[in-house]
């Protein structure tokens, strides 16, 4: 049995994780559901920040972060490679995230996303992204930071995807700053393609499993800084796409420099 892979290691780290969240459901009931007034996008965005940093302990996951802070009241935009990626940007600080529709009827992972505010896509009815652009306004102006995955679907992490270009439009229209942000991932004795990445069409419990079973996985995210900008929706979904892509790449090196 390798040290770094350890199925009793996950099976302790699921438990633990499992515990975790009947104990965040009780703390969504008492501080965001049953509190008057009614939840709060910034109630709901705190108590995601809360647990999530909490669920990357128990499994061993340590975030580090270089570059500018997330600029609340803003968008910022990153690579996606895997559900650790929510827990990640979203134990920084309180943050409301876009997500396909696919994501509400997830085991775990839908039910959080629902309590933490998340706002989900229809992909297949044309008008949905006119509907969610008119839900980012309250986000932005409970100064939280609104989180996309402009490529539209998770890969194994060695390139970015094109950018879906719709969602930028109400940025470029209200003048909401953008942050561009880069995600990169190591993992003990095991491979972070097939043990963090969550990509093509791998079942969620079994991948679960393997990456519990990983003694330590590193997280490095790169910050790069907030602009607002005056593009077209399209040149600013490729601009961005070319930023994020410069931050993954400089995260990874600096992972690897840390071996």
């Amino acid at each position: 049995m390798s040290a770094g892979r350890n199925p009793f290691r996950a099976a302790y780290r699921l438990t633990r994780v499992a515990l975790a969240l009947g104990g965040a459901l009780a703390d969504y009931g008492l501080r965001v559901r049953w509190r008057k007034p009614s939840p709060t996008l910034s109630r709901r965005a705190g108590w995601m920040q809360r647990h999530a940093s909490r669920i990357l302990r128990m499994l061993r996951v340590e975030v580090e972060v270089s570059g500018s802070a997330i600029e609340g009241g803003g968008m910022a935009v990153a690579n996606h490679q895997s559900y650790l990626d929510i827990l990640a940007v979203g134990s920084l600080r309180p943050t409301v995230f876009v997500s396909k529709r696919e994501v509400r009827n997830w085991p775990v992972f839908g039910w959080s996303a629902r309590c933490g505010g998340t706002l989900f896509l229809d992909r297949t009815r044309r008008g949905d992204v006119k509907r969610l652009g008119e839900e980012f306004a309250p986000v932005i102006e409970e100064g939280l930071v609104l989180a996309l995955f402009p490529e539209g679907t998770s890969t194994n992490g060695r390139q970015v995807l094109p950018f879906h270009s719709s969602l930028f439009e109400p940025a470029i229209a209200r003048g909401w700053p953008v942050t561009p942000v880069g995600i990169a991932y190591a993992a003990v004795a095991g491979t972070v393609e097939e043990d963090v990445c969550f990509w093509r069409d791998m079942m969620l419990a079994p991948h679960m499993v393997r990456l519990a079973s990983l003694r330590v996985i590193r997280v490095r995210i790169e910050i790069g800084a907030p602009a607002v900008w005056r593009l077209d929706r399209k040149s600013l979904a490729a601009r961005m796409r070319e930023e994020v892509d410069v931050l993954r790449r400089r995260a990874a090196a600096g992972l690897a420099a840390e071996r």
